[in-house]
């Protein structure tokens, strides 16, 4: 079992009925403790276990004082963290992530738009218990989606008629938004054919756009938005392209470590109006004080709007992301990297510049908090064959580095 952001484990083997009411017991008192009302909210992803863990927490839960929750049923992380702000609530989210379905977890999230992390000590052995009821269902309420549309119509503008290809298969829960989406915005049409597609994983937090089979770049993402001109202090990781900081000089930008509970803490403390991750998160504090990677697909739309397709797809960012599921000796690479006149500063993992007349190369090595043994890379340069180099590069000093 990790804890980290929040709470993941295989199941039942690492997370189970026992141990989500273990978590249940620990965040009600934590909640008692600093006076936050324990009416709470409970939602959940499309996993298997995801209902039996939901009852578990729920036994456990209402058992202490005057616990109480309302049941949301399937919503996507981002709209989960909208309504527990929206109503001032505290809520849990049953859900793993982006990991595999043999997965799952538990998300906290307290009212002031913070999460909650247990810190404690967890005994070695919580034997598998089921609940003594199923006390829910896998069913989607659509008026929790509607009244999320509703809500965030009033911060974009689409003029055109946009053909989107959204199925049940690659969204996930975010096929009940996109849905709703097409229900309510009328310049949006769920077409299967369409070249534009979109993708999710498993709980809605994460949005991949795909345009004529090719997934569009984190960058170009990124590039779309703020091309619009909305937003003046930026929040990013370090493993974002310098072609990005360098194109919008005028702006005010703010590294800040991966991980959602970084992102929500750096909001107030720097007073950001919007950040991203470039494993496609968004977060629009601006508007809703929290994460919306539907707003961040509607802005890329307004974007398309008023520049086209055409020039998205001529920003060329010579980036490359990939994980390694190893054990790295990453002082041994670090050395390595030093001695190829790599330049080393550590800060959310290790990241390496080089710099050779007008050319540079960029590394940037991370160890996942959410997943065992595995380290997730980014690489740049500033031309296609200088990325080509760098991987080969990387590659050979990642196998020389673990000998």
């Amino acid at each position: 079992m990790l804890i980290s952001y929040d709470v993941r484990g295989i199941y039942p083997d690492e997370i189970n009925e026992s141990t989500v009411k273990f978590f249940a017991k620990k965040f009600y008192n934590f909640l008692k403790r600093k006076k936050i009302h324990p009416q709470i909210f409970l939602a959940i992803d499309q996993r298997n276990s995801s209902i039996n863990l939901a009852s578990a927490f729920c036994d456990s839960y209402i058992s202490y004082g005057k616990g109480s929750i309302e049941y949301l049923g399937i919503l996507p992380v981002p709209i989960f963290y909208y309504y527990c702000l929206k109503n001032q609530k505290a809520g849990v989210m049953v859900t793993a992530s982006h990991l595999p379905s043999r997965f799952n977890g538990l998300k906290f999230f307290l009212p002031n738009g913070e999460s909650w992390i247990y810190k404690g000590k967890i005994p070695s052995k919580i034997k598998s218990k089921r609940a003594s009821k199923v006390r829910y269902k896998n069913v989607v309420f659509e008026n929790i989606y509607e009244e999320y549309i509703f809500d965030i119509k009033k911060f974009y503008k689409l003029k055109d008629n946009h053909y989107l290809n959204a199925n049940e298969k690659d969204t996930f829960v975010n096929y009940f938004l996109f849905k709703s989406l097409e229900k309510i915005e009328k310049k949006i049409k769920i077409k299967t054919n369409s070249n534009l597609k979109v993708m999710s994983d498993f709980d809605g937090d994460r949005l991949w756009v795909i345009y004529k089979n090719e997934t569009i770049l984190p960058e170009q993402i990124l590039y779309a938005i703020l091309k619009l001109g909305y937003y003046k202090k930026i929040g990013v990781p370090l493993n974002i392209s310098k072609k990005i900081l360098e194109t919008f000089k005028g702006l005010n930008f703010v590294f800040i470590p991966t991980g959602h509970s970084n992102f929500k803490k750096a909001f107030k403390k720097y007073k950001l109006d919007f950040a991203f991750e470039p494993t496609f998160h968004y977060y629009f504090f601006k508007e809703i004080k929290t994460e919306s990677p539907l707003i961040g697909f509607l802005r890329f739309l307004e974007y398309i709007e008023r520049f086209g397709f055409e020039e998205i797809l001529k920003n060329k960012f010579y980036v490359k992301r990939f994980e390694v599921k190893n054990r790295l000796d990453i002082e041994r690479i670090s050395d390595l990297l030093k001695k190829d006149g790599f330049r080393v500063k550590k800060f959310d993992g290790f990241n390496f510049t080089k710099y050779n007349n007008k050319d540079y190369f960029v590394v940037h090595i991370r160890k996942s908090k959410t997943e065992k043994n595995v380290f997730r890379l980014f690489l740049e340069a500033s031309s296609e064959s200088g990325l080509r180099f760098l991987q080969k590069l990387i590659i050979k000093i990642i196998k020389n580095g673990n000998n």
